[in-house]
C-alpha cells in the first residue's frame, strides 16, 4: 500500500520533489510504527534519515518515565539495536551500519525492565508458530530455539546444555530452507545473546 501511495506521488509531483525527502541513497518519505516501552505508541510518516532516537522522543513521548531505552528491535529479521545506537538514522544504510535493519519501519522499544531473554523468546516462539511446516530444518530448528528461550526464561532447564544445543540448531536451521524465515531466527538470536549477555 506504501509503494503504490509513493509510486502515485511521484507521478503527481516528480522524482526530484520526491528525492528532496530522505538521503542520497534511501529518499522519500515512510510510514514508522513505533510500539513498545514509549509514552504514546504511534504510526507516522516521517522524512527518511531522520534519527531513529528523535522519532522516539518526538513521536512517542521517549521511554516510559523513569525508564532508558534498552534496545530496540525493528521487527524480527532484523538484529537488534542496542540502546547506545539509536542515533543511528532512519534510512536502509543508517540502520545496517548500526548493527540492524530498517525492515518495513517497525520499531518495538524495550526499556531496562525488560529481560532480553523474553524479547528473544517471544520472537523465536513467533517465528516458530509462523513457520510453514514444508522445510524441517526449519520447523524443528525454529521450535528447538523457541522451547529451549522459554526453558531458559522459566528456568527449566540446564543453560549451558541448552544453549549448546540451541547454537547447533542455529547452523542448521536455514538449511534447503524456501524462505527467509529461519535466516531471521539466525540474525535475531545471536544478536540478542551478543549484546546482552548478562541477561
Amino acid at each position: 500500500v506504501e509503494t503504490f501511495a509513493h509510486a502515485a506521488l511521484i507521478l503527481r509531483h516528480g522524482s526530484d520533489w520526491y528525492r528532496s525527502m530522505g538521503t542520497q541513497e534511501s529518499p522519500g518519505p515512510t510510514i514508522v510504527t513505533i510500539t513498545g516501552d514509549v509514552v504514546t505508541p504511534v504510526y507516522a510518516e516521517i522524512s527518511l534519515g531522520a534519527s531513529l532516537r528523535d522519532a522516539i522522543e518526538t513521536l512517542a513521548g521517549g521511554a516510559l518515565p523513569g525508564r532508558n531505552i534498552k534496545a530496540v528491535l525493528s521487527g524480527v529479521s532484523n538484529s537488534i539495536l542496542p540502546g547506545d545506537r539509536i542515533d543511528a538514522p532512519i534510512s536502509y544504510e543508517g540502520l545496517a551500519d548500526a548493527g540492524g535493519g530498517l525492515g518495513s519501519a517497525g520499531f518495538i522499544v524495550y526499556d531496562d525492565s525488560r529481560n532480553m531473554v523474553d524479547v528473544a523468546y517471544q520472537a523465536l516462539r513467533f517465528l516458530y508458530v509462523e513457520s510453514c511446516g514444508q522445510c524441517n530444518s526449519c520447523k524443528t530448528g525454529t521450535e528447538v530455539l523457541a522451547t529451549g528461550l522459554e526453558d531458559l526464561v522459566f528456568g527449566a532447564t540446564n543453560a549451558e546444555q541448552t544453549i549448546r544445543t540451541m547454537q547447533r540448531s542455529l547452523t542448521t536451521v536455514a538449511n534447503g530452507a524456501r524462505c527467509y524465515l529461519p535466516t531471521q531466527a539466525q540474525k535475531l538470536f545471536p544478536s540478542i545473546s551478543r549484546q546482552f549477555p548478562e541477561d
